[in-house]
């Protein structure tokens, strides 16, 4: 069960703001001389896709550049992508202004401290299970499943459920997608 104030807080997003490595991953980098390797959960893609089915913006941000995070970005066709941004609150305010929305309108997922700042500012705050005890204290929900293995996909879930959106957005790519009436 949602609390009012927040479906009504959760009715107003019109961009989502992800974290990558603890959120869409589980925080693991595994590096070898020729790779570095990383866990996405399949689940999460399709929360993406829920997502613009919604008519909701997607970006993620990460404080590391990653080829791993680039080709799952790509395999997605993800535009707004932006790494190496360690000072996450500039990219968010850029991010705000480019998609003409305000704090209230964005909602944040984010796992640790890089993401305290952008966080404060959103009008939904999102922390997987996984994240660290001071990300957790100022987030709105904290997902049932940790970065990596569906915490993401939690997240939106509960962004679209709580917004009323999640049947429309669910219909619209079982019809574009799969060929379903």
């Amino acid at each position: 069960m949602i609390d009012k104030t927040i479906k009504n807080r959760l009715k107003r997003i019109k961009l989502v703001i992800s974290d990558v490595d603890g959120v869409l991953t589980d925080g693991g980098i595994y590096i070898s001389k020729e790779q570095e390797l990383k866990k996405f959960c399949p689940a999460d893609g399709l929360g993406i896709a829920l997502l613009r089915a919604a008519g909701i913006a997607f970006a993620m941000i990460s404080g590391r550049k990653s080829e791993a995070t680039e080709k799952w970005a790509k395999e997605l066709d993800l535009e707004d992508v932006l790494f190496q941004t360690p000072k996450k609150i500039i990219v968010y305010e850029e991010l705000k202004k480019r998609f003409c929305c305000s704090d209230e309108e964005i909602a944040y997922i984010g796992d640790d401290l890089i993401d305290w700042l952008p966080m404060q500012k959103a009008g939904i705050k999102i922390a997987p299970l996984n994240a660290r005890k001071e990300i957790k204290k100022i987030a709105d929900y904290i997902t049932p499943n940790p970065g990596g293995d569906c915490g993401f996909r939690d997240a939106i879930d509960f962004i679209l459920y709580g917004a009323g959106r999640f049947e429309d957005a669910l219909q619209k790519i079982m019809k574009e997608k799969y060929g379903a009436e």
